[in-house]
């Protein structure tokens, strides 16, 4: 084996250890050994890569390319860093430059699949992960992403096929076993799935994910107990957890435990003082108390933290009306108008109902009765729509009087 050969073969080894330090020194040697050499600097690439310098690796990779134009782990690494920077649809270009450059070469055809994944061109990436597996065998952490291919591409059956296969061999891998529930779920498997979650639990008890998908799905299934219980353990192992604390605080308020559910918004905002959802969702629990200033507060403070969130801006609106002021009537128009100018989902018609209302307040009959037709024409089934429909009822009525 020659020099270069060997300083190459320790080189990777480093890599694997990730002792990325002592893997960039070696692959400098190897380059000084031979500068023609692309090995060494797609190597020294790859480091640079890993730590977090994309630039410094599109150095080392366009100059190996400027050499080697068709050389496949050069285009491969190429994509690469395109995926670094969040630039997937780039990166397909150049995963698929590497895989014309070679069909054969699995690296380029498993990046190409978790692109194609990321682009959401789901049979596309099913038919890559097929070949990219099948040339690179035993990368099992491309199993699952394979799962969720087959999943979206409405082959769930499939996808619990090899999520199986791969767990016969590796029973505790954590990501098809959650990828698996996933599975069940949308192969209308709940029950088995809650089954797959609750041996995972009691088998790997130290993994938050377990117990959060746990009590997502028990959710799902009305079992508000275990779905308590689950985010109670979930965050045991991950207490500054802001989200969970506040799927927990929505858990407490759907079991009317307001004391609790303000408990684990309290926590969440210890952990993320300044996120919006927070406060909107202790904004929730005070309106439900009937405790309309602090809920204004909370609200406020909600708009003022998601500047580009339409929740906290209806709701403050909806206890403004509740005000029944003519200045209280037109803060709450401006706070809906803004809202709706922030594209709620289509499905949001509570905004344009509540905005009618605060038209109605103002004395702009014309404008309430236009703003209530666009909900009771919409064709929800939703309960607002009957609501506008019966105000424009009552419309109709008082313009006869």
């Amino acid at each position: 084996m020659s020099a270069l050969a060997v300083l190459l073969s320790e080189a990777e080894a480093a890599l694997l250890q990730q002792d990325l330090g002592r893997a960039a020194t070696l692959y400098a040697r190897a380059s000084e050994l031979d500068e023609a050499a692309p090995l060494p600097s797609l190597g020294a690439a790859r480091v640079a890569l890993m730590l977090g310098r994309p630039a410094e690796a599109l150095v080392l990779v366009e100059r190996v390319l400027s050499r080697h134009e068709g050389l496949v782990q050069a285009l491969t690494l190429r994509g690469a860093i395109e995926e670094a920077v969040d630039d997937p649809a780039e990166a397909r270009r150049w995963y698929e430059r590497a895989v014309r450059a070679d069909r054969g070469y699995g690296p380029a055809r498993l990046n190409l699949a978790r692109t194609l994944s990321a682009l959401q061109r789901w049979p596309e990436a099913v038919k890559e992960f097929r070949a990219g597996l099948a040339l690179w065998p035993g990368q099992h952490d491309a199993v699952p992403m394979f799962a969720v291919a087959l999943m979206r591409a409405g082959q769930s059956a499939e996808a619990i096929r090899v999520l199986t296969g791969l767990l016969e061999n590796e029973p505790e891998h954590v990501d098809a076993l959650v990828t698996l529930a996933d599975a069940l779920v949308e192969n209308d498997q709940p029950a088995l799935a809650q089954e797959v979650l609750s041996n995972a639990c009691a088998r790997l008890p130290n993994r938050a994910v377990f117990f959060a998908r746990r009590a997502s799905l028990a959710l799902r299934l009305g079992n508000l107990p275990l779905a308590r219980t689950a985010v109670d353990q979930q965050l045991r192992l991950t207490p500054d957890d802001a989200e969970a604390c506040l799927f927990a605080a929505s858990l407490a308020m759907s079991a009317l435990d307001f004391d609790d559910a303000e408990r684990r918004v309290q926590a969440a905002l210890k952990a993320a003082p300044y996120s919006w959802r927070p406060h909107y969702l202790l904004g929730m629990i005070y309106e439900a108390l009937r405790l309309r200033t602090p809920a204004m507060v909370a609200y406020r403070t909600a708009i003022a933290y998601g500047t580009d969130r339409w929740e906290p801006r209806n709701n403050l609106a909806v206890l403004l009306l509740e005000l029944k002021t003519e200045s209280a009537a037109k803060e709450a128009r401006a706070l809906l108008e803004r809202a709706l100018a922030l594209k709620p989902p289509r499905e949001a018609l509570d905004l344009r109902y509540n905005l009618a209302l605060a038209f109605w307040q103002l004395g702009d009959r014309v404008a309430s009765e236009r703003t209530a037709r666009t909900v009771a024409q919409s064709g929800a089934s939703l309960p607002v729509v009957e609501t506008a429909k019966r105000f424009l009822t009552n419309f109709t009525r008082q313009s006869r009087t």
